[in-house]
């Protein structure tokens, strides 16, 4: 028997549990990003979600903030890039 195949003779294959997990630590994310914002300044709030608005989707904490998103905060939330790059920055610690 194959060690990861959770099997034994003459009974059948389980489903592999790592979607699962996946999914869990999704949610563990999303709980954590969401019990951050409820702590900071409307506008540090806002830059956590993809669209600077303080509503689900948040922006994946493990992801490098992309270009487009902080061109974005720059227009929408009336700051200038420094700005914007120095408020991620803080949040980050």
């Amino acid at each position: 028997m194959h060690p990861t195949s959770f099997r034994s003779e003459g009974t059948r294959r389980l489903p592999r549990l790592s979607p699962v997990w996946r999914i869990t630590k999704a949610g563990v994310r999303r709980t954590a990003v969401s019990s951050l914002a409820q702590a900071l300044e409307e506008i540090d709030r806002k830059l956590l979600f993809r669209d600077l608005d303080g509503q689900c989707p948040f922006l994946d904490p493990r992801q490098p903030i992309p270009e487009t998103i902080s061109q974005k905060a720059v227009s929408k939330l009336e700051l200038v890039l420094g700005e914007v790059q120095a408020r991620y920055e803080a949040i980050a610690e």
